[in-house]
């Protein structure tokens, strides 16, 4: 039987978007040989967010509910995944990375807009549909449901030579090892883009984060990145030490994963 498409549900938006750009999705390769997702289970936590004012940093506690399980990346989206997604002329090639060491390594300098693309082009690669992680998605899964304060750390940009300073390299993913639900190197030297916008006001901290709205690139211009701390980001930087980072210590290097969101028929 032949799906009718109607650009009005959540299903459909996804389709359409592809539809647009000239594509119709289906099962070219198995989604499980591009990308492994682990499956995290419902549930709710808080964590506490810092505001910074020119008053000092003041805290908004902030409630996630999970109402149903869903599937997020079991690492980070890496170099060799990019290049599949080169070749297929979907993602922008950077130099060096076809250097086999490399191919195990976590994708970094990438754009909010770049790893949307990512996402849809291996949506279409395999029929499934994949997405970013909501601040809400990234921060229970990485935390395994458990309460966190966010520290608000602080870095003198006085002194740039100190921050060029900073570590940079990657490591091979799995090196900063899983947490309990099977999700890793959250805790690495990689930020991860999120679908959430920046806000300061607190009704829209504490609000529900609808990733069927925040998945659209023009929903906003500064997203949240999860990492060693939250960080928030222009979606157009790539690397936070050439300018536009807009957290109050440099992300090291700007990633991703992915959810892979259930099926109308799941």
């Amino acid at each position: 039987m032949t799906r009718q498409t109607r650009c009005g549900s959540r299903f459909s938006i996804w389709a359409c978007t592809l539809a647009f750009s000239g594509l119709t999705p289906h099962t070219a390769a198995s989604a499980g040989d591009l990308y492994r997702v682990v499956e995290i289970p419902a549930g709710a936590m808080e964590y506490d967010v810092p505001i910074s004012s020119y008053m000092g940093v003041a805290y908004v506690n902030v409630r996630i509910d999970i109402a149903k399980p869903y599937r997020i990346g079991e690492y980070e989206v890496t170099v060799g995944q990019w290049n599949l997604c080169v070749q297929d002329g979907w993602c922008p090639s950077r130099p060096g990375l076809e250097k086999p060491a490399l191919q195990d390594h976590p994708m970094v300098k990438v754009t909010w807009h770049d790893a949307y693309r990512f996402a849809l082009w291996i949506s279409k690669k395999t029929g499934r549909r994949y997405r970013l992680p909501t601040e809400h998605e990234w921060f229970f899964a990485a935390n395994e449901g458990k309460y966190r304060k966010e520290q608000s750390p602080t870095y003198s940009y006085a002194n740039i030579e100190s921050i060029r300073k900073i570590p940079k390299i990657t490591y091979p993913i799995g090196t900063f090892g899983a947490n309990a639900w099977g999700v890793y190197d959250t805790a690495g030297n990689v930020w991860e883009w999120t679908l959430a916008c920046y806000a300061l006001a607190e009704e829209r901290l504490r609000g529900p984060q609808r990733a069927a709205e925040l998945n659209d690139p023009q929903r906003c211009v500064t997203r949240i990145t999860g990492g060693e701390h939250r960080a928030h980001v222009p979606d157009f930087i790539a690397d936070t030490y050439n300018g536009g980072c807009a957290t109050l210590k440099p992300a090291a290097n700007l990633g991703f994963r992915l959810v892979l969101e259930n099926d109308p028929e799941e």
